[in-house]
């Protein structure tokens, strides 16, 4: 790499935290805050990358080492047996022509899915459609609007350990954009205002720190601590029709 990026994004489910410095990537990932199934990006990247070949391309493969197995246990020595000779079909027997003609065709079907998954995933134009009516479509703009504040409650929490109460603690403030018409925060859960309601984002934590949002009226986790002492089902005003699937 030819010079180390500033500015890095990690694309966690259907957000984007950051942007970090390459430190607070080092950091994190020896802190065992990276997933798996982490993607991450930065200027000059061409697309999203898994978080283990990301970290190849920044130089810090490896911090965190796996610790050695224990030793073998011993086993009894047990002498070499003479073994049977393998028996092997003739060069030109039935079955082994049957065996190579299906070895080919084997080979020729993975061949042809394979180009086809990578012609799929490469495509630029690959994206997941918005719903394309009303209420649907305007929860999904206001959804993806309220992205940034959902990334900047996470950054806080994970640096500093304590819940936001307000906007001003994340570095946000309330704004239209698209579909949304603000936002707030109250007892630490997020609130979106759009036009057709109230769609509550109520955080929780896992044991490894990690930040969820419930959406709107959707269960809640199980095994995870509310952040937010304002319950997101109660909170949320906009009818179940216009919520996404995952907001129910």
């Amino acid at each position: 790499m030819s010079q180390a990026p500033t500015e890095i994004w990690i694309g966690r489910g259907n957000d984007q935290l950051g942007p970090h410095a390459l430190d607070k990537i080092r950091q994190l990932h020896a802190d065992g805050a990276l997933r798996r199934d982490d993607l991450l990006w930065w200027d000059g990247l061409g697309e999203w990358t898994e978080r283990d070949a990301a970290l190849v391309l920044l130089g810090i493969d490896g911090l965190r080492a796996a610790s050695a197995p224990p030793p073998m246990p011993s086993r009894p020595v047990v002498p070499d047996l003479p073994r049977p000779a393998p028996v092997t079909a003739s060069a030109n027997s039935p079955e082994r022509q049957r065996a190579l003609m299906f070895m080919g065709l084997g080979l020729l079907t993975f061949a042809a899915l394979a180009a086809a998954a990578f012609a799929f995933l490469r495509s630029p134009t690959l994206s997941l459609p918005l719903p394309s009516f009303g209420g649907r479509r305007d929860m999904a703009e206001a959804l993806s609007s309220a992205a940034m504040y959902k990334t900047a409650y996470a950054e806080v929490v994970m640096s500093t350990d304590r819940v936001p109460q307000s906007l001003e603690e994340i570095g946000l403030s309330s704004a239209p954009y698209g579909a949304m018409t603000g936002a707030r925060i109250e007892a630490g859960t997020l609130l979106i205002d759009t036009k057709r309601g109230v769609l509550a984002l109520q955080p929780y934590r896992n044991a490894n720190y990690q930040i969820w949002f419930r959406c709107g009226r959707a269960a809640p986790p199980a095994g995870m601590e509310a952040l937010g002492l304002v319950d997101s089902a109660s909170a949320t005003t906009v009818s179940d029709s216009d919520l996404p699937d995952d907001c129910r």
